[in-house]
């Protein structure tokens, strides 16, 4: 049986301190240089707020793990990111070239779009090696990529 711990209001802090650090880094993230002048205090601030999606992360996943144990939270990574992620990556790249197919003979349209077929042994290597950014159609991976 999993003990429910008791929460921590000091990491409740932290997780609102993250989340209003997140709500800037939207607002003046990109922000490196005022009308052609290069600002000490907009780097300090990017400093500062640069910490907010880790943090907000961390201490999120934190709040998640103490209350159910390890092991459920492995079995949820592997259910609802793994196993999609392999599943997207299989049907993209055998389905797209498919479609693309189809759009290019019947309809006329993306005609020079190469199709590129990968065989599904090449998908499975990729996937397992790591190596999603080898295969075509999968450029909405970019997360898993780096």
């Amino acid at each position: 049986m999993v003990q429910k711990i008791q929460k921590n209001e000091n990491i409740e802090l932290v997780r609102i301190v993250a989340c209003f650090f997140v709500i800037s880094l939207h607002l003046w993230g990109s922000y490196r240089m005022v009308d052609g002048q290069f600002y000490k205090s907009i780097l300090y601030g990017n400093c500062l707020i640069g910490c907010a999606v880790p943090l907000f992360c961390m201490t999120t996943g934190f709040l998640f793990s103490a209350e159910r144990g390890i092991m459920f939270q492995y079995k949820r990574l592997l259910v609802k990111i793994v196993l999609p992620t392999i599943l997207v990556v299989c049907l993209s790249t055998i389905l797209m070239p498919l479609v693309l197919d189809i759009l290019q003979s019947t309809f006329g349209f993306m005609e020079e779009f190469e199709i590129q077929r990968v065989p599904i042994n090449q998908v499975l290597l990729s996937i397992v090696t790591g190596n999603i950014d080898s295969l075509p159609y999968c450029f909405h991976l970019w997360y898993i990529i780096d």
